[in-house]
C-alpha cells in the first residue's frame, strides 16, 4: 500500500501556498530530522531538499501523513493541513480507551504485509462479560496467506465466537463498548478503569459479524470514515484490553 509518489503531488501542491516564513517556521518544525544545512536553507529547494530527507529516513511515507499534518498545524498552515487529511489515504482513529496495559501493534506481525487487511476475530471471556481478542487479516493479493494476531487481553476460559467474512469483504464500520471494571492489584490498591468489549463489526456489503452483549451496562463507542475500510488494530492490554485503536484504508481513488 506504499505510494510515496501520490504524497509528492501532494507536497508539490502544497508549496505554492507556502510564504518565505510558513518555510523557515516549518524547517525550525523539522528540527533534529533533517540536516542542518537543509534546516538553514527556507527555499522552495531547502523545502524540497528536507521533504526528501523525511522520505529518506522513513519518516514520512505515502501511507502516514501524520508526521506532516502536525507540522502544518504547528506552524498555523491550515491549507496544507486541509489538503493532506482531504487526499490521506491512511486514517489513524481515535484511540478507544485508557493509557493502562503494554501497547501492541498487530501490523508488526512478521508476516503482515501491506495487502493485509483485518477480515475477522476470534473472542473468548471468563464469564464475566469481558473479552480478549485475536484478530484475523487476509491478504488481498494472495488467497493463502491469512495471519492471525497475538490474543490481546488474556481471557480464555470460555469460547465466545470465532468469525471471518467472505474474502476480499472489506470492514467499514466497528462498534464496541466500555465497560467500568474496578481491578484488585497485588499491593492491595482497587482501581477502577474502562475495559473494552462487545467489538462487532460492519461490511460495505451489509453484512455484520456476531454481536455480544455482557451483562454489564457500558458506554458505546463507534467509529467509521467514509470511503475508507479498516486496515489493522494497535491498541494496549494485560489482563484485559484497555485501549483499541483502528487503523483505515482509502478505498477510492484520488485525482
Amino acid at each position: 500500500m506504499d505510494d510515496n509518489s501520490h504524497l509528492r503531488r501532494i507536497i508539490i501542491k502544497i508549496q505554492a501556498r507556502l510564504s518565505d516564513d510558513d518555510r523557515k517556521y516549518l524547517h525550525f518544525f523539522f528540527g533534529d530530522d533533517i540536516p542542518r544545512r537543509i534546516r538553514d536553507d527556507p527555499t522552495l529547494g531547502g523545502t524540497l531538499c528536507a521533504m526528501e530527507s523525511l522520505f529518506d529516513r522513513d519518516i514520512i511515507s505515502g501511507d502516514d501523513f501524520t508526521y506532516l499534518i502536525n507540522a502544518f498545524e504547528a506552524i498555523g498552515c491550515l491549507d496544507a493541513v486541509t489538503i493532506l487529511k482531504d487526499n490521506s489515504l491512511v486514517i489513524k482513529g481515535r484511540e478507544f480507551g485508557s493509557a493502562h496495559g503494554t501497547h501492541f501493534d498487530d501490523s508488526t506481525h512478521p508476516y503482515f504485509t501491506s495487502s493485509h487487511y483485518l477480515n475477522g476475530i476470534l473472542a473468548r471471556d471468563n464469564h464475566d462479560s469481558i473479552e480478549s481478542y485475536q484478530f484475523y487479516y487476509s491478504n488481498s493479493s494472495d488467497n493463502q496467506n491469512m495471519i492471525t494476531s497475538e490474543r490481546h487481553g488474556k481471557q480464555t476460559l470460555s469460547f465466545k465466537k470465532d468469525f471471518q467474512f467472505d474474502k476480499n469483504e472489506k470492514i467499514q464500520k466497528v462498534e464496541g463498548h466500555y465497560l467500568n471494571k474496578t481491578i484488585v492489584f497485588s499491593n492491595g490498591t482497587n482501581v477502577t478503569m474502562p475495559i473494552i468489549t462487545g467489538l462487532q463489526f460492519y461490511t460495505t456489503n451489509g453484512h455484520a459479524s456476531p454481536s455480544y452483549s455482557g451483562d454489564e451496562e457500558g458506554k458505546m463507542f463507534e467509529e467509521e470514515y467514509e470511503n475508507y475500510t479498516l486496515w489493522y488494530v494497535t491498541g494496549r492490554s494485560d489482563e484485559y484490553i484497555h485501549q483499541l485503536q483502528f487503523y483505515w484504508y482509502r478505498t477510492l481513488d484520488i485525482n
